[in-house]
């Protein structure tokens, strides 16, 4: 059994709730084997402080346990995000998978189990989680209230009130061109006769702030003599067709 403390070893975390001893030590020796570190608990009353204190990527879980239902840990963990599910149990009757299923379980399997199978299935919802967060922690955002943008790269942006302005004008409509006059309207330098170079020095600027925050990303476009777009969704890496021009 891995300690609850930090452990040596890196593979993924898998917590099992098993009331049946056997199947327990066997379950944890067969994942221990293919490389996950594992804790494994009786019942839930263990649950809620291993759960706590091991923080698992996985939970392999029996429905019938000495002192609940163990799809009541399901549901429990159905609303917490990025830990993968797994009921291992000997109910295998079609209503009872997919109830499993539908309370929250990512994969159910009935005992007795090939335990290849049972890793390959752990595996791969541990890469399927994994990609997923990924992308959680790659996702643009922006808050025009807190004058600053999140990079795809995580990177913080801070921005002043005009970039600010500038930003969540062209996001109404984003990748999308935008006027030149749209955005000087926006800024309030419209009818300046100096709108159209304020806000070309705005967009330079920001683009710089941008480039320098985030090397490779440049979600700002120029359209010469036309307008700007600005493309959240813009590959790091990649370039404009268009003329780069601020």
């Amino acid at each position: 059994m891995t300690d609850l403390k930090k452990s040596e070893q890196q593979g993924p975390r898998v917590l099992v709730v098993e009331d049946d001893e056997l199947m327990r030590l066997a379950v944890e020796d067969a994942l221990s084997c293919a490389g996950f570190q594992v804790h494994a608990v009786s019942d839930l009353a263990s649950f809620d402080s291993a759960y706590a204190a091991f923080q698992p990527a996985l939970v392999v879980v029996d429905w019938g346990l000495g002192d609940a239902e163990g799809i009541d840990i399901v549901r429990h963990l159905a609303a917490a995000a990025g830990v993968g599910v797994l009921m291992l149990t000997a109910r295998g009757s079609l209503e009872h998978r997919l109830q499993g299923l539908e309370t929250g379980a990512d994969a159910y399997m009935v005992k007795p189990v090939d335990w290849r199978e049972l890793v390959l299935t752990l595996q791969a919802l541990h890469r399927r989680l994994a990609s997923v967060q990924d992308r959680r922690d790659n996702a643009f955002s922006f808050e025009p209230r807190q004058f600053q943008l999140r990079s795809p790269g995580g990177h913080l942006v801070v921005l002043n009130a005009q970039e600010c302005m500038l930003i969540e004008c062209l996001l109404r409509r984003p990748g999308d061109v935008v006027a030149k006059e749209t955005l000087m309207g926006v800024l309030g330098t419209h009818e300046d006769a100096w709108g159209e170079p304020r806000l070309a020095q705005t967009v330079s600027r920001l683009r710089r702030k941008l480039e320098a925050m985030e090397p490779g990303w440049q979600p700002l476009r120029t359209v010469h003599r036309v307008g700007y777009a600005f493309d959240p969704a813009s590959q790091i890496g990649s370039t404009s067709q268009e003329p780069s021009r601020p």
